[in-house]
């Protein structure tokens, strides 16, 4: 399943404006989940900035982010390295994952409102309309309101902080903009139609 950024549901219904750093951060991430910039490569500041078109600044910015999500390394004296995210360590933090929105899903079913409920449904059938047109940008941002709606009928702020976390980490090597075909868009709106049919009928 594909997985969205962090973020407070209220706060994602209405994107703020993205900043020219965060904007940087996304083409990055892109270009590093893509296979552009592959393990190991060394990033120079002076080199995105004429590459993204934009000052040192933002880049900088950009930089500390990806290095607290994981994404790439900072180090003394060698300046900042594409981070070599090992299979095996990618699919033990894809399984905490998986645990967290389990529980998310489990405590939606029991806590959600009527009304939550509702947009739920309306918010799986847009999804079902990306699929069938095959625009994994709209995929992208309408799953993430999926998510995040989850998120916020599971009445935990902790357990949403904790899903938030560990998502941000394995951002660029799961953007749905990435996937390359219309069949794994399919599968995971498959998963979502079994999470709405459980979180509706309540059950756990």
């Amino acid at each position: 399943m594909p997985f969205p950024r962090s973020g407070n549901p209220k706060q994602a219904a209405v994107p703020s404006v993205p900043t020219l750093a965060s904007i940087v951060q996304d083409k990055i991430a892109s270009e590093i989940a893509s296979g552009v910039f592959a393990p190991g490569m060394h990033l120079e500041e002076n080199e995105l900035a004429s590459r993204y078109q934009v000052s040192r600044t933002p880049i900088r910015e950009a930089l500390r982010e990806l290095a607290s999500l994981g994404a790439v390394d900072i180090k003394a004296r060698r300046g900042v390295l594409v981070a070599d995210v090992g299979g095996e360590r990618l699919m033990k933090t894809l399984e905490v994952v998986a645990d967290l929105e389990a529980s998310c899903a489990r405590y939606a079913a029991e806590r959600m409102t009527d009304s939550q409920r509702t947009e739920l449904k309306q918010l799986h059938r847009k999804i079902g309309e990306d699929v069938r047109a095959g625009n994994p940008a709209r995929f992208d941002r309408d799953n993430l309101q999926f998510h995040l709606l989850i998120h916020a009928g599971s009445a935990n702020e902790i357990l949403s902080d904790a899903v938030g976390q560990m998502r941000r980490r394995i951002l660029p090597y799961t953007r749905a903009e990435l996937i390359p075909n219309r069949e794994q868009l399919t599968i995971a709106y498959r998963e979502h139609e079994a999470i709405v049919r459980a979180i509706e009928s309540k059950n756990r």
